[in-house]
């Protein structure tokens, strides 16, 4: 949302630069002054005003990223003679990429009519790059690629080592050399080759790589080095040895930016760069996970490589991504090929049902103040948690099936009840007892048949506020819509017998009438906002105020923190005052003043902690508290106006309007001539 306010506004700007006069983020630049975007959004602007030029600019966009990604799946697979499964395997990318999934930086169908975005536009031409780039159109995606870079420079950029490496394998050492010394320019101390200085930027860096970001970086990695290594298809080695140096390089730049605090690399978001190996990584995983599902259904035993790549596409819908089930996956692969045989199948379902348990009671015990969160929080820990819960409901469900075969219907039943009561976690150990040991002595057999059930019922009984209800309580709602996709896929592959592009066009009409059907369910109040905004746009609120960034705002209603979306202009400080500021050190030093002196009344700041605007606003929601900051303000010449609701504020009333047809808001100036 904070890129899109800026999107949004910066054509306002661009053609009426007055408007947000002494606003930070505008007076010194931003990532939107790195890229052409804001003429290309100019034109929906102009045609449907502002609101609907938004929402039809975003449907546009995502509309093009469904005819890229389907011409995208058509050329990736039909290099590996998989044309039937391009249906299905659109129909499943959909919803690996949904909103709120895992890989949902991606982006796919997320329908959100204020949220305009260049890396939007850079991403379908990137996706419509590769599709041309796998049909050997060596020029033609070159141009799209940079038309790409042109638009959001970090997004589509990352196509071009790839592109070089693909057609000019050559050049892959040469440019993996260059890309390992580039980190040691900050020896120059030139300019943005060097090191970030101490009073630029909050530490922890905001885009230092997290646990969820190096998690998925080993996991792309792994994922693309075995693959390059099991394939036999040289085309598919090529893709996933260039892809693998494409993540090594985001990877390895990515910790000097974030942990090293090189300038230049900090400012350019390496992670950015994912979404490239991953929108390949899903078409050939579904492929491969449709292979070895052949394999099984057809009586043939799975090898320890095939588990390797089942773990590792699993987690490409768990919740987080888990390093220790990356480097389980390579040990797998490394170790000598082998066929699993139940026993083992069953050990490594124990592991997992150990981990989730153990994790489990750290969660629960570092909630009850008994541990420490180690280098982590409980949001991140109970991701994990749920994780580990996502890896044992495959077991789960794949063992359920594997007895339904076999008409063991009471095991398969206690399976899946273990689903739904997921706060017995050790309830799966006694249906994969019961089948592994039927040659025990009765006696013995049934005694720990029965220590199991005791065991598991004091452990679900006791302490277990904490648990999740069910296995996929962790999970997204999309989810839910995986289930059905996979259903639907696995359908058009039966109904089918060869491709075609009917069921194609009815999948992308059928995505995009959901699309438009949900946005014009909108309720009144929603749509008097978006009157609202196209309103302001070309009537800026007390145009008398030249200066718009000493006006302070406080306005109750949407966007209370956002004068921007509220007005459509410049303001002494709003919620996103922060954005870009990685760009520009006196951006940072002047948000970073503004909210201390609104917040605590503190010139000169000696912490380089934010304080968000939407904190402040708790804070001086207080009407006293508002008057002492807006006095204090006043009297240091940081503001001229302040704009609100309250009617009794004790400061001249300069001007009154009416927003959203009952609401009054008045226009305050500074007492004593200030």
């Amino acid at each position: 949302m904070f890129d899109g306010i800026l999107y949004v506004t910066q054509y306002l700007y661009s053609v009426n630069p007055t408007r947000f006069l002494g606003d930070p983020a505008f007076e010194f630049g931003n990532q939107n002054s790195l890229g052409l975007f804001s003429p290309f959004f100019g034109l929906f602007v102009r045609i449907f005003g502002v609101a609907r030029g938004a929402f039809v600019y975003t449907f546009f966009m995502q509309l093009a990223w469904v005819v890229a990604a389907i011409f995208f799946v058509r050329s990736l697979l039909r290099l590996i003679w998989q044309k039937l499964w391009i249906l299905p395997t659109v129909i499943l990318m959909a919803f690996f990429f949904a909103n709120g999934m895992v890989l949902s930086h991606i982006g796919w169908f997320q329908y959100i009519p204020m949220y305009v975005c260049s890396r939007s536009f850079s991403m379908v031409l990137g996706i419509a790059a590769m599709a041309l780039l796998f049909n050997q159109k060596k020029y033609l995606s070159f141009v799209l690629i940079l038309l790409g870079t042109v638009i959001h420079p970090i997004t589509a950029g990352w196509c071009l080592p790839f592109w070089m490496f693909f057609f000019y394998p050559k050049t892959r050492i040469p440019i993996c050399v260059i890309s390992f010394v580039f980190p040691f320019t900050f020896l120059l101390h030139w300019h943005v080759l060097d090191f970030l200085p101490e009073d630029w930027l909050s530490r922890p860096l905001p885009y230092a790589p997290n646990y969820e970001v190096i998690s998925r970086y080993v996991l792309l990695l792994v994922f693309w080095g075995i693959l390059r290594r099991k394939t036999l298809n040289n085309v598919v080695q090529r893709i996933s040895l260039n892809l693998f140096c494409v993540t090594a390089i985001a990877c390895y730049w990515d910790v000097w930016g974030g942990y090293g605090e090189h300038i230049f690399l900090h400012q350019v978001q390496p992670w950015r760069a994912v979404w490239l190996p991953t929108i390949v990584a899903v078409p050939l995983g579904v492929c491969c996970v449709k292979d070895i599902a052949r394999r099984f259904l057809g009586h043939r035993q799975i090898t320890t490589h095939d588990f390797s790549l089942l773990l590792l596409i699993v987690s490409f819908i768990s919740p987080v991504n888990i390093i220790s089930v990356s480097v389980v996956a390579l040990i797998f692969f490394v170790v000598k090929k082998k066929c699993l045989t139940q026993t083992g199948v069953v050990a490594i379902f124990a592991a997992f049902m150990l981990g989730t348990f153990v994790v489990q009671q750290y969660y629960t015990w570092c909630l009850q103040g008994l541990l420490p969160f180690l280098n982590s929080n409980f949001v991140t820990v109970g991701r994990i948690r749920d994780s580990f819960l996502v890896y044992q409901l495959v077991f789960v469900v794949g063992f359920a099936l594997f007895f339904l075969r076999q008409r063991r219907y009471v095991l398969s039943a206690i399976l899946l009840l273990s689903v739904f009561f997921s706060r017995f976690l050790l309830l799966p150990a006694l249906p994969l007892f019961l089948y592994l040991f039927p040659n025990l002595q009765k006696t013995k057999y049934w005694g720990i048949a029965a220590f199991i059930v005791v065991l598991t019922m004091f452990d679900g009984l006791i302490d277990v506020e904490t648990r999740r209800t069910t296995m996929i309580d962790g999970l997204p709602v999309n989810f839910y819509w995986i289930c059905l996709a996979s259903v639907l896929s696995f359908a058009s592959v039966c109904l089918s017998k060869r491709f075609s592009y009917v069921p194609v066009a009815i999948w992308i009409f059928a995505c995009s009438l959901v699309a438009v059907v949900s946005y014009s369910a909108e309720s009144a109040d929603w749509k008097t906002k978006e009157a609202q905004l196209d309103y302001y746009f070309h009537h800026p609120i007390f145009p008398q105020v030249a200066e718009r960034g000493k006006m302070l705002f406080y306005v109750s209603g949407r966007y209370v923190s956002e004068p921007r979306l509220q007005f459509f202009t410049g303001s002494y400080i709003s919620n996103s005052s922060m954005v870009g500021s990685v760009f520009s050190k006196e951006h940072y030093r002047t948000a970073l003043v503004r909210s201390h002196m609104l917040y605590q009344k503190d010139r000169n700041p000696q912490s380089h902690q934010y304080f968000d605007y939407s904190v402040i606003i708790n804070k001086i929601a207080d009407a006293d508290t508002l008057i002492e900051r807006v006095s204090f303000l006043c009297e240091n010449e940081e503001i001229s106006h302040l704009v609100t609701d309250k009617a009794d504020l004790p400061y001249v009333k300069v001007d009154s309007t009416i927003v959203q047809e009952s609401q009054k808001v008045y226009l305050y100036g500074c007492p004593s001539g200030k």
